[in-house]
């Protein structure tokens, strides 16, 4: 009974690690003011706008790890999260790579597709911020519908 526990232990101890939140953050100034948890958050995408937006402030760099729950949707909510717990309500993403993992177990076997991004963190109060602010709630509000 005692052997079977230990097995049990490993196994969530294993399950758990996996699970721990894979991303390293970079460069974040001393002493930022977090934003609250409803601020809106907005992604810019390089490709889309070559330089970051003037008169931003940088709050820092995030890059993501592979792990077993990387998911799109997963990958997006730590970003947010990240982003306000710095005081940034920009997103300047510079790279997205896709990946597709295996884990495997003992009890089990999962296969999953990672999202893997290289961003920037900035603070903008602008005209260009709100529109872009206003133009991601928009389309969430759509989405959810």
């Amino acid at each position: 009974m005692k052997k079977m526990i230990a097995i049990f232990l490993a196994a969530v101890a294993f399950v758990l690690v996996g699970c721990s939140t894979p991303y390293s953050l970079a460069r974040v100034p001393k002493n930022t003011t977090p934003l609250d948890p409803s601020t809106p958050v907005a992604f810019v995408f390089a490709y889309d706008v070559p330089v970051a937006p003037p008169g931003a402030e940088y709050k820092g760099t995030i890059q993501t790890e592979e792990a077993s729950w990387c998911s799109e949707k997963g990958t997006v909510e730590t970003l947010k999260e990240k982003a306000r717990s710095v005081g940034a309500n920009l997103i300047y993403v510079k790279k997205v790579n896709s990946v597709t993992g295996f884990l495997y177990t003992q009890f089990y076997s999962q296969v999953y597709t990672c999202v893997l991004v290289l961003a920037d963190f900035f603070y903008a109060e602008s005209e260009l911020q709100t529109a872009i602010i206003n133009h991601a709630n928009d389309k969430q509000n759509q989405e959810a519908k």
